[in-house]
């Protein structure tokens, strides 16, 4: 007995889809498994596209500050001066989007 290469995943699907696919693959000429595979190919990207979480976006979006702005920010006593101004602006990253 041969073993199975592929994986067969069951999808329940309601009625106006079902119909949907049917129409599909009879307008196509295709099988409805070759239609479902097709746009599942098509579709899934622009369903990761549309809905994957931004994380972090309104943070990394901010613009740096001047050098100047951020050396008056470091002269002011309560701010820990632990750090360098010229590291600050070189840890402060551009946005991925």
């Amino acid at each position: 007995m041969k073993r199975r290469s592929t994986l067969f995943l069951a999808i329940p699907v309601d009625g106006d889809l079902k119909t949907l696919v049917k129409n599909a693959a009879s307008r196509t000429r295709l099988s409805q498994a070759e239609v479902m595979r097709t746009a599942l190919r098509i579709g899934v990207p622009e369903v990761i596209k549309r809905f994957q979480i931004k994380s972090g976006s309104k943070l990394v979006n901010l613009a740096p500050w001047p050098k100047a702005e951020l050396a008056r920010a470091y002269r002011n006593k309560s701010v820990d001066a632990d750090y360098e101004i010229s590291a600050s602006i070189q840890g402060q990253s551009l946005p991925n989007d």
